[in-house]
């Protein structure tokens, strides 16, 4: 677990650092009052070595927060004959909040926990038996890390994870 948070550290780290490498390349250039060889040289190591300085930042603070995040979460009470099937970190969406936590999958329902720092904490329980139907979705229609779960009830929860296909598979496995 320690190594696969240090991996998707670094990943979330090279990433900000990249976009903020942009940005800072970019702001330069509009705001840049004459465009010489020299001065674009400058705006170009400046923002890199900005975005270098913003991916080592924010990667180690990401490294240095994940851990707190990940046991900020207790762990899901079971009753007697219940049993754990999958567990996963995941966002549910509730309004317009990504809302950072952990899915459970047990034999009897679905659960979803947030950690602490939300503004929107809560826990959602799914009996598996109200599941009508589950099915991937596009995260901001560009990644397929989405799972969508139509309830008895009509309601629609979304939540993204990280291999949504296994979580899928599993819940199909136990509602059938």
């Amino acid at each position: 677990i320690i190594k696969k948070m240090k991996r998707t550290s670094f990943k979330a780290g090279l990433f900000f650092g990249i976009i903020m490498a942009v940005f800072f390349i970019l702001k330069d250039l509009w705001t840049a009052e004459n465009y010489t060889a020299e001065t674009l040289i400058r705006i170009i190591a400046v923002g890199l070595i900005s975005g270098i300085i913003a991916a080592i930042l924010f990667g180690y603070g990401i490294s240095k927060i994940a851990p707190k995040l990940a046991n900020s979460i207790s762990k899901l009470e079971t009753e007697a004959d219940e049993k754990l099937l999958l567990n996963s970190p995941a966002n549910h969406y509730k309004k317009l909040e990504a809302v950072g936590g952990k899915l459970f999958l047990t034999n009897k329902r679905l659960v979803f926990k947030s950690h602490n720092s939300n503004i929107q904490n809560h826990e959602i329980h799914i009996a598996l038996n109200d599941i009508v139907k589950i099915e991937r979705f596009k995260n901001f229609k560009i990644t397929n890390n989405g799972v969508s779960v139509l309830c008895r009830n009509g309601k629609i929860e979304k939540f993204v994870v990280e291999k949504p296909e296994e979580w899928i598979e599993r819940i199909n496995t136990v509602i059938l």
